[in-house]
């Protein structure tokens, strides 16, 4: 090494093929928000058609939006809305804690619903429709960019 340094030679072909490469990908960003956005309006969808059918409030109170570019976000506006997912007190379902975890939501929000929403002390059983639509929806949307990827670093300079 000494007073000279480091020497490090790069074929010019090579480089221009790895900047070709990086160019492709310059317009991956707006394929994601694309993806984002067609995963988060179907999940809304899905989980608006699995709801109790008796209750049409709940089912048009389930929306996507976008909160900004390549986030955006599905939402449940009935308050009660957690209480059907999960049950109530020993109707309380545990399964849907292991959806929230993989997602990075913690425990302790789903456990909150452990307690009851009505004066009178009930024991709502679980109707999960909101948890299985996101990672339903989350799995394809992984699989589908991670196909973009592959797509995109096969593709000819």
């Amino acid at each position: 090494m000494g007073k000279k340094g480091l020497s490090v030679k790069v074929d010019k072909k090579d480089l221009r093929l790895l900047t070709s490469k990086l160019e492709n990908f310059k317009d991956f960003n707006k394929k994601v928000d694309l993806r984002l956005r067609v995963s988060s309006q179907k999940t809304a969808n899905e989980a608006a058609s699995k709801t109790p059918a008796n209750d049409s409030h709940l089912r048009l109170s389930i929306r996507a939006n976008k909160q900004k570019k390549s986030v955006y976000d599905v939402i449940v506006g009935a308050t009660y809305g957690a209480f059907i997912e999960w049950g109530t007190r020993h109707k309380f379902s545990k399964s849907s804690l292991k959806d929230m975890r993989d997602l990075g939501i913690p425990s302790s929000y789903a456990e909150q619903f452990k307690s009851t929403p009505l004066k009178r002390a009930t024991n709502l059983t679980a109707k999960p429709y909101f948890f299985p639509a996101v990672r339903k929806n989350w799995k394809k949307t992984l699989k589908l960019l991670e196909k973009d990827i592959k797509n995109i670093v096969k593709k000819k300079g």
